[in-house]
């Protein structure tokens, strides 16, 4: 698909001007599907993971997810579970 779409843009001269799959991306997308999959992550409501922007730590990702519980102590196995 990458490859499919950097032929259709003409331009091979420049990787500014190229899609390129990048670790994190493959990560998001493996986060995505985990957390689609998991048991305990409603499927009803909203779920994204995303790419915020760079700092000094690092490049954060945010998960927004929503449990199948309001119990406090289930929530934080959920949560300690994805992290």
């Amino acid at each position: 698909e990458i490859n499919e779409w950097n032929r259709q843009q003409g331009s091979t001269e420049s990787v500014l001007n190229l899609r390129r799959m990048t670790n994190i991306g493959t990560f998001r997308a493996y986060l995505n599907e985990y957390l689609r999959n998991h048991p305990r992550i409603r499927k009803d409501m909203t779920l994204m993971v995303r790419q915020l922007a760079p700092g000094d730590n690092g490049l954060p990702l945010e998960i927004y997810a929503f449990t199948n519980t309001v119990v406090w102590l289930e929530y934080e196995s959920i949560q300690a579970d994805i992290f």
